[in-house]
């Protein structure tokens, strides 16, 4: 009997901490694609910029990459108090591309996040199956 009591009880510990430590309300968010521009890196320079726009976050995003000829797969966004994390997957398109470092612009809309005075916006990129490191981040968005 005691030890039915010890394994219950662990059963019980795991089963709290599980459900303490996992999306820690994450709320997802609408997103959508505005534009995306790529070419040959030139004078770009990587960088991420955010405005309000009515209720709606635009955020705009220069980051380069091995060669131009890449495709937006997916683009997903979630919130949680004052901070938004969008993850951005990209994939190279099909067939021949040019042979130089890339740049990729992306802009893109968050629609209707939670009002806070300021916001922090994380951005991870995937190219490939591959993180980009760093995450570029928009500090107190107004």
């Amino acid at each position: 009997m005691k030890n039915k009591l010890i394994v219950a009880g662990v059963i019980l510990t795991c089963l709290v901490l599980l459900v303490g430590c996992g999306d820690e309300n994450w709320k997802p968010l609408n997103v959508e694609i505005v534009n995306h521009e790529k070419g040959c890196l030139a004078l770009e320079e990587e960088s991420i910029t955010a405005l309000r726009e009515g209720e709606d976050i635009i955020v705009t995003t220069v980051f380069s990459t091995s060669v131009p000829c890449y495709q937006i797969k997916s683009i997903s966004a979630q919130e949680k108090e004052d901070k938004i994390e969008v993850k951005i997957k990209l994939e190279r398109e099909e067939g021949a591309c040019i042979e130089c470092i890339g740049f990729q612009k992306i802009i893109f809309r968050i629609k209707n996040p939670l009002f806070y005075p300021e916001i922090n916006l994380e951005l991870q990129v995937e190219v490939d199956g591959q993180v980009l490191i760093p995450s570029l981040t928009a500090y107190g968005i107004r």
